[in-house]
């Protein structure tokens, strides 16, 4: 056999027995590329949720929520107060009063033991007027209650919390058409003849007055012109609690009638609450 062709020869055997002894192998097989998805719309799961935009009046609205609910808890601790002096003394009475009953020193301080301020309490002379030398004094120290949200500022001592009152010295059994208070005594719940859910017992003033001092929201029977409830809460009207213990929310264009029917508590009227 020729040189050449047996040398072929030996070069294919090589090859062949190289492919017959060695362990088979593979190459290796490509990942297959992500099955192609629709991409996630905003506020699906596996992206941020989303925040529509901060609108300055959004924040107000929210602002004057906050500060109405906070007033009407207020004004049930209030009511709460009273319900409290009731049990205890057999009536409530819009101020403390002298022998001779001259007032001295308003409910917002008769009511401190019942709104857990006892020891402010203490500190006063029921005694003096509260622009007496020592009662003047404690203006500074006005509890947290008898501040109107949003619209009493740090440091201020005066309140637009008041009581609807009347002021009738009964010279003799003339029966009078009442307020929930009388300045000059004090007064049961079955004195509410109208009853107690139908009558006014704290508002929302349209104006503020020193908190100890006996100022209140007077009534006159006689009188066509009515006390004024305040237009807070973006100037939509007032909150005020009635003497069942209940808050409602009063609109400031409150017909003068139905206002005069729920601040009575023995007129006789139809009071209807209008919301």
């Amino acid at each position: 056999m020729p040189s050449s062709r047996r040398s072929l020869f030996a070069c294919c055997a090589a090859v062949a027995l190289s492919g017959c002894s060695a362990e088979p192998t593979s190459a290796p097989i490509p990942t297959p590329p992500p099955p192609m998805t629709t991409p996630p719309m905003v506020g699906q799961p596996g992206l941020p949720p989303t925040t529509a935009p901060v609108t300055p009046g959004a924040v107000e609205r929210v602002r004057i929520a906050a500060a109405r609910a906070q007033s009407s808890n207020n004004l049930k601790q209030m009511a709460l107060g009273f319900h409290n002096m009731h049990d205890s003394f057999d009536g409530i009475s819009a101020a403390i009063r002298d022998k001779e009953g001259k007032p001295l020193l308003s409910w917002r301080v008769a009511i401190l033991p019942y709104v857990e301020q006892d020891t402010l309490y203490k500190l006063f002379r029921l005694d003096e007027p509260w622009d007496g030398p020592n009662n003047k004094k404690l203006l500074e120290y006005m509890p947290k209650i008898y501040a109107l949200p949003s619209v009493t500022k740090t440091g201020e001592t005066t309140t637009y919390y008041r009581v609807f009152a009347s002021n009738n010295r009964r010279m003799n059994t003339e029966p009078t058409i009442d307020a929930a208070f009388d300045l000059t005594r004090s007064v049961r719940f079955t004195d509410f003849s109208d009853g107690v859910s139908n009558t006014l017992l704290v508002g929302e003033a349209a104006d503020a007055v020193p908190w100890t001092k006996p100022d209140e929201l007077m009534f006159d029977p006689k009188s066509k012109t009515l006390p004024k409830l305040g237009a807070w809460h973006g100037n939509t009207g007032a909150n005020a609690s009635l003497a069942d213990g209940s808050v409602h929310f009063f609109k400031k264009d409150l017909p003068a009638d139905t206002l005069r029917a729920l601040i009575t508590r023995n007129g006789a009227e139809v009071a209807q609450l209008p919301y």
